[in-house]
This record gives C-alpha cells, structure tokens and sequence, in this order.
C-alpha cells in the first residue's frame, strides 16, 4: 500500500469518527504518544486528551468538511504528508499518527 493510499485511508477512518462525533474512532489511529496541535491552542498530548479535544471542537460548532492532502512522503518508519502536518510512524507494520499540526479555517 502506498503511503497515499494509507493517509487516504487514515482520513478516511478520522472523518467517518468525526461526523458521528465518536471521539474513541476518529483517534484509534492515532498512537498514544501522538502530539495535537490546532490553531490558537497549546499542544495536546495522548490519544486520550486528543478525543476529549475533539469533543470541546463539536461543542464549539465546529464542522470538518473535508481533508485535502496536498503531497505525502514515507521514509522508512516515518511519513509526513502536507495539508498542515501530519506525522506518521510505522510501528510493527501499522502506521499512526504521532504528530499532527491542525489549521482550521
């Protein structure tokens, strides 16, 4: 699988979570250590922290339309892909998330 295929297949699962506001399924991929930032927030760490980011997001009104990747690169156990940056790591064959930087418009 290519690593477009994988993000692809990571928003794919990421939104389907986000439009049920099911904050448990829009992180499962990401990786417990993983690391959130969005835009006029501090920084989010866990996996468990993130979904309760999530939620605060929905109870603000927020709505994800969509995620557009504009270029996604792999390099052994990392991957990186551009729509604001998001960083994967391949642990034992699985990619997840470990970092990601989220610009809302």
């Amino acid at each position: 699988m290519s690593i477009q295929e994988v993000v692809d297949a990571l928003h794919t699962r990421f939104l389907e979570g986000f439009k049920r506001c099911d904050a448990i399924a829009a992180t499962a991929d990401y990786t417990e250590d993983a690391v959130f930032l969005a835009a006029g927030s501090e920084p989010v760490r866990g996996r468990a922290a993130i979904a309760a980011g999530l939620a605060r997001l929905w109870e603000s009104g927020f709505v994800e339309k969509g995620l557009t990747t504009l270029s996604a690169e792999a390099d052994g156990n990392l991957g990186y892909m551009a729509f604001a940056l998001l960083v994967l790591r391949r642990d034992q064959g699985k990619w997840g998330i470990c970092a990601e930087a989220f610009i809302a418009k």
